[in-house]
């Protein structure tokens, strides 16, 4: 049987001290959170934190967490923007896997665009991309970027910037030597 939907977990995701409780509340009361992710519905991803670069992004993420997507049980998620970002920890629907592959093929051949710019892809596409919020899991950026070794990895600055409150979340890993 196909499950209809998977958790992705990067090995630089810092999960939130509570996550297992938290992601439980959130697929079971929000229903805008998680329809999208359950067997026939028309699927989407759900990412369980962001790194959102734009500074002017919050304002609009505030108003759409403070005034529309608001539910009674405190259970949130906005509608992801043109530079939402992060794959640390990410749900995604069986029907979006398609889609997924096909722009990973293209920018196999040509464009070579972060896989985080899959979301604004599917997005466009007529996917539902949201972000759980307040966040389930931050990224470690306490390394130097895969994507981009020039990025800031002053934690203290980049939880600033991503509005990241760091002590909800484990300290990360250190590397494991067998």
């Amino acid at each position: 049987m196909r499950m209809p939907a998977v958790l992705v977990l990067e090995d630089d995701a810092l999960l939130h001290k509570q996550f297992g409780d938290k992601l439980k509340e959130l697929l079971s009361t929000s229903a805008r959170c998680s329809n999208y992710l359950r067997g026939n519905s028309s699927g989407g991803v759900l990412l369980l934190g962001a790194t959102e670069w734009s500074l002017d992004a919050w304002n609009w993420i505030r108003d759409e967490v403070d005034t529309r997507v608001y539910d009674a049980s405190a259970a949130r998620c906005y509608n992801a923007n043109l530079h939402t970002c992060g794959t640390f920890a990410t749900m995604y629907h069986r029907d979006t896997y398609e889609s997924i592959l096909r722009w990973i093929s293209v920018q196999l051949s040509s464009r070579k665009e972060p896989y985080d710019h899959v979301y604004q892809h599917l997005a466009a596409n007529g996917t539902i991309v949201r972000v759980a919020y307040p966040y389930l899991a931050v990224a470690d950026v306490g390394h130097a970027s895969a994507v981009d070794p020039g990025r800031s990895q002053d934690v203290v600055d980049r939880s600033l910037r991503h509005e990241w409150n760091l002590s909800l979340y484990h300290e990360p890993v250190q590397d494991l030597v067998f």
